[in-house]
């Protein structure tokens, strides 16, 4: 199975009912001095996320956030064509992603990225954009 194949099973198998997936993105989950690779996607009330063990094909963890989002910060990487994006919500611990515009094997990265963080946006208080 490629990443992409299993970018859209893992997210796909995270809906409920009648929920649409909505922008799916590869990237990095950046916690302190950690960080885990995954997938994340949106529906229209909740951000998804599947984390996998490693560089591997392996899922580790998956959840469904509340897209009860505060605010929304999107900086650009000092890598070329990465972003840094900071989620704060109303209520739990805040999310930090690294994501790349362009990734080997996934289709459709930059425009989901695009949508993304639009979608982002526009769901939260205050943003600051790109």
């Amino acid at each position: 199975m490629t990443y992409q194949e299993l970018m859209m099973q893992s997210l796909s198998d995270l809906l409920e009912n009648e929920e649409d997936l909505k922008f799916p993105i590869y990237g990095t989950l950046q916690q302190k001095n950690r960080h885990w690779f995954g997938f994340w996607g949106l529906t229209d009330n909740y951000l998804l996320s599947v984390l996998l063990v490693g560089s591997s094909k392996k899922i580790g963890w998956i959840s469904r956030i509340p897209l009860d989002i505060k605010s929304v910060q999107v900086k650009k990487a000092l890598i070329p064509f990465q972003y840094k994006i900071h989620i704060a919500f109303k209520e739990g611990s805040p999310c930090d992603l690294r994501v790349s515009k362009k990734v080997v094997g996934i289709g459709q990265q930059e425009a989901n990225l695009s949508g993304f963080i639009k979608y982002i946006q526009e769901s939260s208080s205050p943003s600051s954009k790109i």
